[in-house]
């Protein structure tokens, strides 16, 4: 893959096949892109329908959203701020408003760029790397092209139904308060909000921070405590959820794999939250581990001097 894109002739082609799709991206703003009121119902309906007991109106919601293009609205707002929310302010980009992507010389795990930065070859490796059968996967050439119309399309997807769900999504994550309101009212409180919620707000460590973070005066940590990069994740939690739900859309559309039943939402949205509190839980044990030593290595410094 690095060969194809790196080769001059093909990189030309390439970084003009990028300029075109870029440039062609509509940018026309509807009034949807600023009425979340029926993402807001498609959100109270979602916990429900794992336990089977929402009727049949979520589900004609959540149809209703994919059929109207929703998801493709919403992405399309992003592009022309000023949206709900920015992109920049969901942790999706560095850039005030995404910007055309490039096509990138290499590619590492460790070195990832936000969902809306990674470079076409970022994005064409984490397909690859994904890929238990990559006998499944297209050729090469149609994967990096692929990737390319993917990565110039609202949201950075293609399937309709992901959009709607990553509008889903974004809609949920603006509202996790995982150590309290902090002085904040909810944009909206729907059933999966205080769902999520409640979970993470009862995690040992959520508490933890709360008391590090937020009993003290000035309301920080230093910044050499380990735990000093989780409590400030947790004051702003829709960065990572975004984060990863957006990774697990984008796989999902590589393999063309679209969401059909409201079930299927919220397994998504619910799994990612579950996933991101299970990551913070790991990294506060490792840090825990490292606080008391270096209280104990400050303490007996004091006592030298």
């Amino acid at each position: 893959m690095k060969a194809h894109i790196t080769d001059p002739s093909q990189a030309r082609q390439l970084t003009a096949l990028i300029d075109l799709a870029w440039g062609r991206r509509p940018l026309s703003r509807v009034a949807l892109a600023d009425d979340t009121s029926e993402i807001e119902a498609l959100l109270d309906a979602c916990p429900g329908a794992r336990l089977d007991e929402s009727d049949d109106s979520g589900q004609c919601v959540f149809d209703g959203l994919v059929s109207g293009s929703a998801g493709t609205h919403f992405g399309i707002a992003l592009w022309t701020p000023p949206p709900a929310y920015t992109a920049h302010e969901l942790g999706l980009t560095t850039h005030p408003v995404p910007v055309a992507p490039v096509l990138g010389m290499s590619a590492s795990t460790t070195a990832l760029g936000l969902p809306f930065d990674r470079t076409v070859h970022e994005r064409a490796f984490t397909v690859l790397r994904a890929s238990s059968e990559r006998a499944e996967l297209p050729p090469l050439a149609e994967l990096v092209t692929t990737e390319i119309a993917r990565s110039c399309s609202p949201w950075a997807l293609l399937d309709e139904s992901l959009r709607v769900v990553a509008t889903a999504g974004a809609t949920l994550a603006v509202d996790l308060r995982p150590i309290g309101a902090g002085g904040r009212d909810p944009v909206a409180d729907t059933a999966a909000g205080r769902a999520i919620n409640g979970r993470w707000q009862r995690e040992a460590y959520v508490l933890q921070a709360r008391r590090l973070a937020l009993s003290t005066e000035d309301r920080s940590l230093p910044e050499t405590n380990p735990l000093a990069a989780i409590a400030a994740e947790l004051q702003k939690p829709w960065r990572p959820y975004l984060r990863r739900l957006w990774v697990r859309l984008h796989g999902r559309d590589a393999r063309e794999s679209s969401v059909h039943e409201l079930d299927e939402v919220w397994n998504l949205l619910d799994g990612v939250a579950r996933s991101v509190i299970l990551d913070h839980r790991m990294r506060v044990k490792q840090a825990l581990s490292v606080v008391p030593l270096a209280d104990s290595t400050d303490s007996s410094r004091s006592r030298a001097s």
